[in-house]
């Protein structure tokens, strides 16, 4: 994603934000429906190896002016920024000998959770968490004492806005489902915490 301008990036916020694209003209406003999900990747600076200063040729100016093509308001409206670690060898191997049994475990969870949400939101025009706006995420989302706790926690170490902590919550529902629990856990809440990229 770094490597496309910050203008056109920014371009989508209002989509990923409202679900919808509109466009102005001379003669008219034109709204177009966009519910897509959007998965992007990137680099941590131009050449791709920081932070092994052995193998990286950026400066440090270089890495700042390639992060900067992310917006902050961007960066808020992802659900999740999950820093992936470089792989080795055995680590790699050791995944593809999980094979398909991994992969259909992980199906049969997810399918349940769908199901799950179809459930809880059945005739509220709603099909997952990812949905909900803030009203329904207070609604849907609700933490009892120990996970408000542990919001308050959490939301004490960083700068969390509004729309991130609705944020967090729907990841955490979301967890939760994936697990088959009925309640927002504390577990999920950290989790989700580390998924946004927060910690």
């Amino acid at each position: 994603m770094p490597e496309f301008s910050r203008t056109t990036l920014d371009l989508l916020r209002q989509p990923l934000e409202e679900r919808e694209i509109r466009i102005t003209r001379n003669y008219g406003t034109y709204r177009f429906p966009a519910r897509f999900l959007l998965v992007g990747a990137g680099n941590p600076c131009p050449c791709g190896y920081y932070p092994d200063l052995n193998r990286c040729r950026c400066s440090e100016k270089e890495r700042r002016r390639y992060r900067q093509h992310l917006s902050g308001p961007l960066m808020d409206r992802m659900d999740m920024r999950i820093h992936v670690r470089v792989t080795g060898v055995e680590e790699m191997q050791a995944g593809a000998a999980a094979g398909p049994s991994r992969s259909e475990a992980v199906r049969k969870r997810v399918e349940a959770a769908a199901e799950r949400q179809l459930y809880r939101y059945r005739g509220a025009g709603i099909r997952f968490n990812a949905e909900l706006d803030a009203e329904g995420t207070e609604r849907w989302c609700r933490l009892n004492a120990e996970g408000e706790r542990c919001m308050r926690d959490l939301c004490g170490r960083s700068t969390v806005s509004a729309r991130g902590y609705h944020r967090i919550l729907r990841i955490a529902r979301t967890i939760a489902d994936l697990d088959g629990a009925e309640e927002i856990r504390t577990e999920d809440l950290m989790e989700a915490f580390r998924l946004r990229g927060t910690e």
